[in-house]
């Protein structure tokens, strides 16, 4: 399988695909938590702690990095083969024992290995892509981010289907294993063909347009479902029928992106979109090889990609972190990836707080992982787009996404139905852009040779993040105000239980989603400022 794989980019970016589909099972956590508290008899501080960890070990791994920049990324994709067993053990839990004697910490250790297990798989993939695609890197990085968004729709289509956490558990389990086996397999670092070092090129804009259309069907049948399941008692041949089309969708994307070939270079006519690939190495040009996806450490090239505007100098790990902006995005992610994850991991409780069922949970969890879709393709398509055309650098698109992300949170302090039903809207689209944005400007930003190690050392103090806003702030106000139920009650009509924690109204939100709104604010000023005094 890697002999047949090795030498096309476009099957290595299939496997991608996949891969990133269950690279965002974070997201699923809001449909399984409520089981989790109702089993074991968590409160919402409890609950909030296990799903900060299991993001928090997402952005804990510098030696992630290093081991992709020494020795490519099949390592990283064993890696989180082994790490997988989390999610079976998870399963096993949920399945089998009842009492554990303390189930948060059983929990926040098997969804710490879990978050650290999607690391490895999304260093490698991310590392991989802005390497294969230098002109088509947005793009490219959003399609595939855009799955990873979609993870969340997709395993709910799972639980449309089964309605049972227990059986979801278990589909992600084997399916996670499944991707990271497959890939580490098609990941091959041999040395590549002589008949295959012809410089070639291909219309990638037609490509990923082609696939970004795909994914605009995929996402109208993804809300469709969702708004049918939740407006509706569906029989389970409709249910079928909808996950049937998802899955259809989903094959087609995939198939066609990982079906496609890149031409010699008479027989394609040159765009401003063609993507160039060369499999001449040591020659002075950063375009990847199409038959050597991985870039071995062992390559001594310039960052001078078209794409890349001639950027001639690759910052060493220490180099980077010498410089102002390794800071000033180091603070805007920890404070803009905090705010979103604030109300994502919390985003179950937060429908009771504005009033609404139980049942409307799952469709605002569908509602946030579609439009981070959508946030992670436009920002990929809009970044290569002024990039390219007028040479505006990610970094006021990085900007744009910190002012989103503090109008977002200011909509959710209010407690409303409304102001969530939006909030969730634009929170979707600015977290999702936020992660497509990244690789790209990092790439451009500091070179390519150290990339991995930039990437994860800069994630690193995410974690003070995570821990500040996801965990502490919401939790604090949260239970300061927090009441505990009683049936019968109108609570318990709209989905609560005996002995849970609930509360009620905008003081539950209000005070934690504006000191949110205001520090993602002063980011887009430092960033914005950064700006105007470096110049475009």
């Amino acid at each position: 399988l890697s002999s047949m794989l090795k030498a096309n980019r476009w099957q290595i970016y299939f496997a991608c695909l996949l891969v990133e589909a269950f690279c965002g099972l974070n997201y699923v956590f809001g449909t399984v938590s409520g089981t989790y508290k109702s089993k074991y008899h968590l409160n919402q501080d409890e609950t909030s702690r296990i799903g900060a960890f299991a993001n928090l070990a997402g952005y804990t791994g510098i030696h992630v990095g290093l081991i992709y920049d020494r020795f490519g990324a099949r390592p990283l994709f064993f890696g989180a083969l082994f790490f997988s067993i989390s999610f079976f053990l998870t399963w096993g839990l949920i399945k089998f024992i009842d009492s554990p004697k303390h189930p948060e910490a059983l929990l926040t250790g098997l969804y710490f290995f879990q978050g650290h297990a999607m690391m490895f798989s999304d260093i490698a993939v991310m590392s991989t892509l802005v390497k294969i695609f230098p002109k088509s890197k947005g793009r490219a990085v959003g399609l595939a981010k855009a799955f990873g968004g979609l993870s969340g729709s997709l395993m709910n289509q799972l639980y449309y289907l089964t309605d049972s956490v227990q059986t979801l558990l278990f589909l992600i389990a084997v399916g996670f294993s499944s991707v990271n086996l497959f890939a580490a397999l098609v990941y091959n670092r041999d040395t590549p063909d002589l008949q295959l070092a012809e410089r070639r090129q291909t219309d990638t804009g037609k490509i990923f347009g082609n696939a970004y259309s795909g994914m605009v069907v995929l996402i109208a049948v993804l809300l469709t479902s969702a708004l049918l399941n939740d407006a509706l008692e569906l029989g389970l041949a409709v249910r079928i029928l909808l996950s049937t089309l998802v899955i259809c969708c989903f094959g087609t994307i995939v198939t066609y992106t990982g079906t496609r070939n890149d031409e010699l270079l008479e027989n394609v006519d040159t765009d401003s979109d063609t993507d160039v690939v060369t499999a001449e190495t040591g020659t002075g040009t950063d375009d990847l090889a199409l038959a050597e996806p991985l870039l071995d450490s062992t390559m001594e090239t310039s960052h001078s990609s078209e794409g890349d505007e001639g950027h001639l100098v690759h910052f060493t790990l220490l180099e980077a972190i010498q410089t102002s902006l390794f800071w000033f995005l180091v603070v805007s992610l920890l404070t803009v990836v905090g705010s979103g994850l604030m109300l994502i991991v919390n985003l179950g409780q937060l429908v009771f707080v504005v009033g609404l069922e139980k049942n409307h949970k799952i469709m605002y969890v569908t509602l946030l992982s579609l439009f981070n879709c959508i946030g992670r393709l436009l920002m990929g398509a809009l970044s290569d787009f002024f990039f390219l055309r007028f040479k505006i650098k990610r970094l006021w698109m990085f900007a744009a996404t910190l002012f989103l992300m503090s109008c977002a949170m200011i909509l959710v302090s209010t407690g409303s139905e409304d102001g969530l039903f939006l909030g969730t809207v634009m929170v979707g689209t600015a977290y999702g852009a936020v992660f497509t944005c990244m690789p790209p400007l990092i790439s451009e930003e500091f070179g390519l040779k150290h990339f991995s190690a930039i990437t994860c050392t800069m994630h690193v103090p995410i974690m003070s993040g995570i821990i500040l806003f996801s965990d502490k702030l919401f939790a604090h106000f949260f239970d300061e105000h927090s009441y505990i139920v009683h049936c019968p009650s109108v609570d318990c009509d709209r989905g609560l239980s005996e002995g849970d924690q609930n509360c009620s109204g905008q003081i539950c939100v209000n005070t934690s989603f504006l000191i949110s709104a205001s520090s993602c604010f002063l980011c887009f000023c430092l960033i914005t400022s950064y700006n105007l005094f470096r110049g475009n």
